[in-house]
């Protein structure tokens, strides 16, 4: 037998030796390396026969490399201490016994079940006897009290507390606790740790009860987590060991160097310390030559700024020098054109007289739309609601016209029209009719085309709208989350803002429309047309080249594209009539005014008008950044409802840094090159309603 000690003959324990009183489990595996030694000691009752009591597991953790050494306890005792006490005792008398006759492993892993795991804690308060211990396992910590009053506890639970907190000096331990355990006091142990030691502790939760770690059974889940455990903590002392030696290797190097410093030539030392001396100052000189240098460079870059400020100074001075002259210039040439027109004034007079007399003849002889001639009038198709075309618009190329409509199919129609809210085949009474021979005068340019050509087209109705008060003000608000509100301003309106922007053009009135001062050259945009009449205005009723429409709603899209394509319906055999040409500057999109596509369109126009009253105010902020980043061309910007400001731009998004800087000046410029005015123009949903005029000015 190992060490000369007699085994015992029980089969079931024919691996264990009784040595010094301990009970001595070595793997059965010769070829196996120890790698440390397990101290154990087990619970009430349980703790006298460690070695039968926790077979299994004392078992399994020899077998994976560790000489377990278990010291029994008296199975029923009241003196805690004296218990702790005597079996640490009896492990260092097996341990010695055991190094005296073979190698043994140095570092020592304390292990406690319940009541070994209070004596295992009260061992690491006692003076370091023995080997050294790398740590401490303890498995379902128990430090409750008696439940009998005669008998107490030596020491008692709470004396237990004060020690650990006071004493304990084991520095790695691992607290394991089970899932169904009720006597379990593992925090309480963790909190009555030193705080020196706390950090450091480990608290392991394992499925189980009180008496897993005694088992009939090996639980290989659990032996494996011990073992784990273990070897964690001898790795841990190990590397805290070669860090400890490798720290006194260092601290001895340092002395052997500062000795033999100690021992040098008094005159070596000094020219050692002149070399480092030299070493500083040349250190230090060139520190300030970097100093300098960059002192340097800074007056440089400051003469180059002061440099190009003065050129630009000296740009923005040229520029001036040539908008002034171009001013002159163009006030030069402005008088010399109203010089010339005041001269050729009779004979455009006689002109637009012998052209008005050939168009009244022409139109005898050809039928118009709208009532124009009776006789041959192109009747609108009857609607069943407002917005049925709808489902069914008209063809952008109209077909031929068909034939004259009988007088009482004619009156058919336009009762039809006045019980439905539609436009009639018929003209309105008094206004461009002709008698049976078709002598007719055409469509005068009077404001009476919105009452023939939007009869029964109506934006209206289609969402619904409610009215709300804001600030004394009303305004319209939706009265569904999504649902598209609608407004329309009137054409009274927008020939005050017209007799606004041609003042400001310093032109004269016109007789019937004003005009606005727009040319051919002129290009006019509505953001959010809606049926189209704001579009139908400016086509009707100013000499503007082109006017276009966008509208995201296709119901209102579809109302404005039938109303444009009835009236390109109106053609003449040889030519166009004065419809036809209004029709053709008149364009509309049934599409995002943010889009791609419409932006292409919309940004290079000279005027443009926006209804905003209903905008959420994150598309109003992203109209508002293109209208003052993309559009170059702009003269006019009319707005019904928020006014353009700097506080607006990038409302929708997080604008920062450079590009915010950008986007906050660009509106700024756009302020100061564009003069603002209010001007009264009554709305669908307020009468006293104003909107903003704004118009460039060189400034």
């Amino acid at each position: 037998m190992l060490w000369g000690q007699q085994g015992l003959n029980n089969d079931v324990l024919r691996h264990w030796h009784n040595i010094e009183g301990a009970r001595v489990r070595l793997p059965t595996d010769p070829s196996v390396e120890l790698r440390g030694v397990i101290h154990f000691t087990g619970g009430f009752l349980l703790g006298s026969a460690p070695a039968v009591s926790y077979l299994e597991i004392l078992e399994g953790l020899a077998d994976q490399g560790h000489c377990v050494i278990a010291t029994p306890i008296p199975a029923v005792t009241r003196e805690h201490q004296a218990a702790a006490t005597q079996a640490l005792k009896c492990f260092n008398r097996a341990y010695a016994c055991l190094s005296s006759s073979g190698a043994m492993p140095s570092r020592v892993v304390g292990m406690g079940h319940s009541l070994g795991g209070k004596l295992t804690a009260l061992m690491g308060c006692a003076p370091p006897s023995g080997p050294k211990r790398a740590g401490n396992v303890f498995l379902c910590f128990n430090n409750f009290p008696s439940t009998s009053p005669k008998l107490d506890f030596s020491p008692s639970p709470a004396a237990t507390w004060a020690a650990i907190g006071a004493n304990y000096s084991v520095p790695l331990n691992v607290l394991v606790r089970f899932s169904q355990d009720g006597l379990d006091q593992s925090m309480p142990l963790l909190s009555a740790l030193p705080p020196s030691i706390r950090p450091r502790a480990q608290l392991l939760t394992l499925p189980g009860s009180h008496t897993s770690p005694n088992g009939p059974w090996r639980d290989e889940a659990l032996l494996k987590s011990l073992a784990a455990a273990i070897d964690g903590l001898l790795r841990e002392d190990e590397d805290e060991d070669k860090d400890r030696r490798k720290g006194e290797e260092t601290h001895a190097q340092r002395e052997r160097e500062s000795e033999r410093e100690r021992e040098r030539d008094p005159t070596e030392v000094a020219l050692v310390k002149q070399r480092v001396q030299r070493f500083l100052a040349e250190a230090k000189e060139a520190e300030q030559a970097v100093k300098n240098a960059n002192a340097a460079e800074a007056e440089k870059e400051k003469e180059k700024e002061a440099v190009k400020t003065k050129a630009e100074a000296e740009a923005r001075q040229k520029q001036a020098e040539e908008e002034a002259k171009a001013e002159v210039d163009a006030e030069a040439q402005k008088a010399a054109s109203t010089a010339a027109a005041a001269t050729a004034e009779p004979q455009a007079k006689a002109e637009a007289k012998a052209e008005a007399k050939a168009e009244a003849k022409a139109e005898e002889e050809v039928a118009v739309p709208f009532g124009l001639s009776p006789k041959f009038a192109i009747p609108r198709p009857p609607l069943s609601s407002p917005l049925s075309f709808v489902s069914s618009p008209p063809p952008s190329v109209p077909p031929s016209p068909p034939l004259p409509p009988s007088p009482s199919a004619s009156l058919a129609m336009s009762k039809q029209g006045q019980g439905h809210g539609q436009a009639s085949a018929a003209p309105p009474q008094g206004q461009g009719t002709a008698g049976a021979e078709g002598e007719g005068e055409g469509w005068p340019l009077d404001g009476d085309w919105e009452q023939r050509l939007f009869l029964g087209v109506t934006g209206f109705g289609a969402d619904s709208v409610k009215r709300v008060s804001v600030s004394g003000r009303v305004s319209i608000a939706s009265m569904q989350d999504g649902a598209e509100t609608y407004g329309e301003i009137s054409s009274a309106g927008l020939r005050n803002v017209l007799r606004a922007m041609e003042t400001r053009e310093g032109l004269r009135l016109g007789k019937a429309g004003c005009g606005g001062g727009l040319t051919a050259s002129d290009s006019m945009v509505d953001l959010g047309s809606g049926v189209g009449k704001i579009v139908a205005f400016f086509a009707f009723e100013t000499s503007v080249g082109s006017a276009l429409g966008v509208e995201l709603g296709s119901r209102r899209s579809a109302a404005a594209s039938s109303v444009l394509s009835s009236l390109a319906w109106d053609q003449r055999g040889a030519g166009l009539s004065r419809n036809t040409q209004v029709a053709a500057r008149m364009k509309f999109m049934c599409d995002d005014v943010l889009s791609e596509a419409a932006r292409r369109e919309w940004c290079r126009c000279s005027v443009i008008f926006v209804n905003a009253v209903a905008f959420p105010p994150t598309l109003w902020s992203r109209i508002q950044r293109v209208i003052v980043r993309d559009c170059p061309s702009l003269r006019h910007l009319i707005i019904a409802g928020p006014v353009v400001a700097v506080e607006n731009i990038g409302i929708d998004i997080d604008i920062a840094g450079e590009e915010g800087r950008e986007e906050e000046e660009a509106a700024r410029q756009f302020l100061h090159r564009f003069d603002h005015q209010d001007i009264p123009a009554s709305a669908s949903w307020d009468e006293s309603f104003t909107v903003s005029l704004y118009s460039y000015s060189r400034k």
